[in-house]
């Protein structure tokens, strides 16, 4: 259904308030990384942004470079960066101000930096290698050997010696003095997007889509192990300046860390991001190794001992409550994170650790967090007490209080189970099996009555024929009282209970009646916009529905007219309203935004 005219849209919505900070999140894919002599991170974003990072991840300096070209490279330590496509063009970090700009007689495809000299080595979709003097502005070399475009360069540690690999799965070793080839690899039998030197020795390594990355000898041209652990096509590498450690990252989207390339045993095994790795970085000193790519955090590893230090993991959404006064995120740096009214900074009262969601009863006494290792941290107000509940060996991926605050559910989205608690006992109290009947359990919510549960879920492999399944659930008889075959990303029973809202994972959201179950209206303009989370205006008036296209859009709820879309910076995760009309949004970015639910629909 076509938006109607009648329909405001605001680029920069007026908000009262920004809640946290963005820190290592981006709002771009990381297309680079690299730590400078100092131990600063640098990172260049899509489209052409340039970024510095503190410590605890919040930008230092941010700097629009260019915004055509994708293909990124840093210098050793970060001392330049150069952006590539039919030019060459080099930025000195520092400064951030262009040091070179280089015609070039065919499209880039590659690109590689001295160790020592002002040198770059550039692979071109003609299968050339060239080496080109930035400070002159022109090249001073040509090596041609492949049939096909260049898929990576490298110069060796010593600079003596240039590696450059084709589409054509072949790798040519080429000395610098001489401008002859030295040596031939071949063994790869998919594509090799990556190539390193070890920083001490003759050894190269090289990273296929064949899903291994092979160490090669070079002085006989034979490879001399072969690290196939990886699951799949192995994208990317990186050495510690030192060679002592070598991350490697594959399209499972996890980093294998290797530190003895003679057993071939990965070290760790690292959870890297929940889309595509496209970079990676080792700090000087060895203790940090940073990770980017195209869900836009940047995680950075201890890689002695695997542990994340920062950066969201990629299992968690930005999941928000609002307690007594305060509002809870659980995108804080030590788990959660807790505002008060006035927005300043507090202490939370759960213990320190990743959360996958929160919820807060309505009377303020109770907070839940689930912990990825399946348990509930649960904070008693009254008492101050915290209680650990056991329950499903999967995790709970959606928590909530019933209204009259005596029992907490929570969604174990694997087994599509629905789990109660009392909170008298602290026992299980109800299991609600196939709760969407065999599909995942997405997303939960109560009737304001407290005996109507609504779930929604998605079947993701259609073997019921549909998407999945809208259900409501008479919760003290244990029976299913509705039943939609159609799958759903989030749900909300409005103020009055006689009706429900759910959004599809196909980008359209529907207004249901509660006793039947029966379409009211499909919400006008909310095709192919998929909804994070869904919420209620308190007089019931306005359907709010925040996207992952970072907009949140209001309806009407009485009409299912769009009366309002407005565009945010960041993705929203979720939403949360309260008594007064205030609306909080909490953004894929780590930060929340506070506005009266008015200023959406001021002025239609």
């Amino acid at each position: 259904m076509a938006v109607t005219p009648s329909v405001a849209v605001l680029s920069h919505p007026r908000i009262e308030r920004t809640l946290g900070e963005a820190r290592f999140h981006t709002d771009g894919d990381v297309l680079a990384l690299a730590y400078d002599a100092a131990g600063t991170l640098w990172s260049v974003e899509d489209p052409g942004v340039l970024r510095s990072w503190d410590e605890r991840g919040r930008t230092k300096s941010r700097n629009v470079l260019i915004d055509l070209d994708t293909t990124w490279y840093f210098s050793p330590n970060a001392r330049f960066v150069a952006a590539a496509s039919d030019e060459l063009l080099i930025w000195d970090t520092a400064t951030r101000k262009q040091s070179a700009c280089m015609e070039v007689p065919s499209w880039i495809t590659a690109i590689g930096f001295h160790p020592n000299k002002n040198l770059v080595a550039v692979g071109h979709d003609d299968g050339i290698t060239r080496v080109w003097d930035p400070t002159r502005e022109e090249p001073i070399g040509e090596f041609f050997e492949h049939d096909l475009p260049i898929s990576a360069t490298a110069f060796s540690a010593d600079g003596k010696f240039l590696a450059s690999a084709g589409e054509d799965r072949r790798i040519t070793i080429w000395n610098l003095e001489t401008g002859k080839l030295l040596r031939t690899l071949r063994g790869h039998t998919d594509r090799i997007p990556g190539l390193a030197w070890h920083p001490h020795g003759k050894s190269l390594i090289s990273v296929g889509w064949d899903a291994t990355a092979r160490v090669w000898n070079v002085d006989t041209g034979e490879p001399s192990i072969l690290l196939n652990t990886h699951d799949d096509q192995v994208l990317g590498l990186v050495f510690t300046h030192d060679g002592s450690l070598l991350a490697t990252s594959d399209s499972a989207s996890t980093v294998h860390i290797w530190g003895n390339l003679v057993t071939a045993e990965s070290l760790h095994k690292l959870p890297g991001l929940a889309d595509e790795i496209k970079a990676l970085a080792f700090r000087g000193d060895k203790q940090r190794l940073a990770v980017g790519g195209t869900d836009r955090v940047i995680r950075v590893f201890d890689p002695q001992s695997g542990q994340l230090i920062a950066g969201q993991t990629g299992n968690r959404r930005h999941a928000i409550a609002l307690w007594n006064d305060s509002i809870i995120s659980n995108a804080g740096e030590a788990g959660t994170q807790v505002w008060s009214a006035s927005g300043q900074d507090q202490k939370s009262p759960l213990p320190p650790g990743e959360y996958l969601h929160i919820a807060a009863s309505a009377d303020g006494r109770w907070l839940a967090g689930s912990t990825p290792d399946s348990l509930i941290q649960l904070w008693d107000a009254q008492t101050k007490s915290l209680k650990t509940l056991d329950g499903p060996k999967a995790a709970l991926r959606y928590l909530a209080f019933t209204p009259d605050c005596k029992t907490l559910s929570g969604a174990v989205t694997i087994e599509g189970t629905v789990w109660l608690w009392s909170l008298e006992t602290f026992e299980p109290s109800l299991l609600v099996i196939e709760a969407t009947e065999g599909c995942s359990v997405e997303t939960i919510d109560w009737h304001p009555d407290g005996k109507q549960l609504l779930c929604g879920g998605i079947d993701f492999l259609s073997t019921s024929g549909s998407t999945g399944a809208v259900c409501t659930w008479n919760v003290p008889e244990s029976k299913r009282l509705v039943s939609i075959p159609l799958g759903a990303t989030c749900v909300a029973f409005n103020p009055s209970g006689v009706a429900f809202a759910f959004a599809s994972p196909d980008g359209w959201a529907a207004l249901h009646a509660t006793d039947t179950g029966e379409p009211i209206f499909e919400l006008e303009g909310s095709e192919d916009q998929q909804a994070t989370a869904l919420a209620f205006s308190p007089d019931g008036e306005c359907l709010i529905a925040a996207g992952a296209d970072a907009q949140v859009r209001v309806w009407d709820a009485s009409t299912g007219e769009l009366m309002a879309s407005r565009q945010f910076l960041s993705p929203v995760d979720d939403l949360a309203v309260r008594a007064d009309g205030t609306l909080f949004a909490a953004h894929e970015n780590g930060t929340v935004s506070e506005l009266p639910i008015s200023s959406l629909t001021d002025g239609l």
